[in-house]
């Protein structure tokens, strides 16, 4: 038993430390993303403010609401990470449902309670 619940364990931690290593692959790949948006809006803004065609305001605004890309895109692909898993388990569920095989109708005895049968 304890070299079974072992070798259960061992798979189940290296299921978790890949599941981990692609959580803070994507995360990088995502402040990579908002880090890049980020610099071309800074870039457009003092190319903006030497040129004054746009309100300094609206250049503020925009540099706050990109900021935080990067926490929207990490929040959409969490939520399409997680429907996705129980839109699975819910596909598995019916699968092994469905095609269960059926026990054979006419070799079915009758259960009888241990209180009514025959005693030989």
């Amino acid at each position: 038993f304890r070299e079974e619940n072992s070798k259960r364990l061992e798979q189940n931690q290296r299921c978790l430390f890949v599941s981990n290593a692609a959580m803070q692959w994507l995360d990088i790949r995502l402040q990579m993303i908002g880090v890049a948006v980020v610099t071309g809006l800074g870039v457009i803004a003092v190319i903006q403010h030497q040129y004054s065609f746009v309100d300094p305001g609206l250049l503020g605004l925009s540099l706050s609401y990109a900021l935080s890309i990067t926490q929207l895109l990490s929040g959409l692909i969490f939520s399409f990470t997680q429907t996705e898993m129980q839109l699975v388990s819910v596909e598995r569920t019916e699968e092994y449902s469905t095609e269960l095989p059926s026990e054979p109708q006419q070799l079915n005895e009758q259960v009888r309670p241990s209180c009514c049968r025959a005693i030989n």
